[in-house]
């Protein structure tokens, strides 16, 4: 019983564990402290809730076993789902989607965008630089610092745009 409280015999004490004389020093500390009295009820409710715990699973189990045959049989009553997928009626239908997906996927590898179409103008834009002296270069950046800077004439063309721009000058300090 080291510092003034029973600590770890208040257990065997609970359960009963304690040679007699170590039993009656127990005894005679529990009636002058209250913090160990307290440790003590508290665990003869936990040893009390223990003993209890296995005849409160049997009754709860058996109360619930009467219920599952008739849970069995409304499983069992329970209209299924139609399986699609084995139903010889339906694969002339998964058949001809197929043929029009297919088709589908290489018409739109063939076919090219048409010019000025709503289909052309949303893709990503190009920045194309172009010069009196022909293509100088591309940048994805609108603007095209890189021709300005050299203080070219340049004119900066969209990838969906008609009219070419002038690009602006940027001055560097």
């Amino acid at each position: 019983m080291g510092s003034n409280h029973i600590g770890s015999l208040a257990l065997a004490f609970v359960e009963g564990r304690l040679p007699s004389l170590e039993h009656e020093r127990v005894e005679l500390h529990l009636a002058s402290c209250g913090i160990c009295r307290a440790e003590v009820e508290d665990l003869r409710h936990l040893a009390d809730a223990l003993s209890a715990a296995p005849r409160a699973l049997a009754a709860l189990a058996s109360r619930r076993a009467p219920n599952w045959p008739s849970v069995r049989s409304k499983i069992a009553a329970a209209p299924r789902m139609r399986d699609y997928r084995h139903d010889p009626g339906m694969r002339p239908a998964f058949g001809l989607a197929l043929i029009v997906i297919l088709a589908m996927a290489s018409a739109s590898l063939f076919v090219s965008p048409i010019q000025g179409s709503a289909f052309a103008a949303s893709g990503p834009a190009l920045a194309v630089i172009r010069t009196p002296a022909g293509l100088t270069g591309l940048t994805d950046a609108p603007g095209g610092a890189t021709a300005a800077a050299a203080g070219s004439t340049a004119t900066l063309v969209l990838g969906h745009d008609q009219t070419p721009a002038p690009i602006p000058t940027v001055r560097q300090p």
